[in-house]
């Protein structure tokens, strides 16, 4: 209250200065910027902070006894020299023939894709999740420390402008879509989502680029291994049902 006029006095306003606001205002541009490049999973050390540097968990646990089991049951002899570290000092080796007629549960698929691997194998902690409808989802992490992921070919070129020029080790890759049988010892694969890292890539890019080099390499590998025939795949329920054979025995021989 004025001491003269006994009118009471409002307290003063505390004006926040610009330099504060600009402060505040670019302090928020870098929590977001933090936040955007370790979630893309790119980044090691920052991904690991939010949990960015592990794969989508699909909820589907795998074991090496189960990698092992399923050999035994099916009478396949899979020596695949796993103390080896260089692909290029041995070759590969198939040999006999086996018939298979059998249902595979999601936990049985992870855990061959996971165990019983050479070191330069590029995969690992894989998930595979098959749902009512047939639809795949499969959740891992990509070694790209075990190949050139830059080489002419080795990724679409529409994926590389979504990458970093530098990888980590290791990367959470996830993909969802069918898979079916398109001939003789061919299958057809198609893409409904893939992410890289975070970082999703764009349907325009899977549709035109990815699917067509996906199928491409993994046709190209099954037809150069003798002994195979596919007359069924089907994915239901949790499960997938194969119809064919399989080569008896695989080992890697070191070239002399």
């Amino acid at each position: 209250m004025d001491a003269q006029t006994g009118i009471p006095v409002q307290p003063r306003k505390k004006r926040i200065s610009v330099g504060k606001v600009i402060l505040l205002l670019f302090s928020l541009v870098v929590l977001l910027v933090f936040w955007f490049v370790a979630r893309s999973g790119f980044v090691p050390g920052l991904a690991k902070v939010v949990g960015a540097d592990k794969p989508v968990n699909l909820g589907v646990k795998s074991t090496a006894a189960q990698s092992t089991a399923m050999l035994q049951k099916l009478g396949i002899r899979l020596d695949n020299q796993p103390a080896a570290t260089d692909p290029a000092k041995y070759r590969k080796v198939y040999s006999g023939q086996v018939a298979i007629n059998q249902d595979f549960t999601e936990s049985e698929i992870s855990a061959l894709l996971n165990f019983n691997h050479v070191a330069f194998w590029a995969v690992k902690d894989a998930q595979v999740k098959i749902s009512k409808d047939g639809t795949l989802e499969a959740a891992m992490l990509v070694k790209t420390s075990t190949f050139n992921i830059r080489r002419d070919g080795e990724v679409p070129t529409g994926v590389m402008r979504y990458l970093p020029a530098v990888l980590p080790d290791e990367l959470p890759v996830y993909v969802k879509g069918k898979i079916t049988v398109a001939g003789s010892n061919q299958v057809r694969t198609d893409i409904q989502a893939l992410q890289i890292g975070r970082v999703t890539i764009p349907a325009s890019v899977v549709n035109a680029e990815v699917e067509k080099q996906a199928n491409q390499y993994v046709n190209d590998r099954l037809r150069a291994i003798p002994g195979l025939s596919i007359q069924e795949i089907s994915f239901q329920d949790g499960k997938v049902h194969f119809r064919g054979t399989w080569p008896k025995e695989f080992r890697r021989i070191p070239i002399q």
